[in-house]
């Protein structure tokens, strides 16, 4: 799998429980696609707005490896319909790269969450 896009939350979206185990299985099945394609870590790159994407995928293993500074502003020089204010009104300029190490020989890594993407409960 070369990648997988999913479309950012719009007005009237809101995260439920549902949503999120969704989410989480939608990471699941990343891994497993990209263990048995023998690659050894699982990345992905988001905004400098999307905190409930950094908490989603902080929560599930992934760690901030990169920040690219001024990426969505160089992007905007060619598409100006890129918005300047994201997620809160937080004005859009870097790229930040997570990644998660995939160490476990055919098995999911998702701490605090079983091979389904249903979260375990924590002791």
């Amino acid at each position: 799998m070369a990648s997988i896009q999913v479309r950012p939350a719009g007005a009237g979206d809101h995260a439920d429980v549902a949503a999120l185990h969704r989410g989480s299985a939608l990471l699941a099945a990343a891994e497993a696609v990209a263990t048995a394609a023998g690659a050894d870590r699982l990345w992905l790159v988001t905004t400098n707005d999307n905190f409930r994407a950094l908490r989603f995928y902080q929560r599930r293993g992934l760690r901030i490896v990169a920040v690219d500074p001024g990426t969505v502003d160089r992007a905007r020089a060619v598409k100006p319909s890129i918005p300047y204010l994201g997620e809160d009104d937080i004005p859009l300029h870097d790229e930040l790269r997570l990644e998660r190490r995939l160490t476990n020989e055919g098995g999911l890594t998702i701490p605090g969450y079983s091979v389904d993407g249903v979260p375990v409960a924590r002791p």
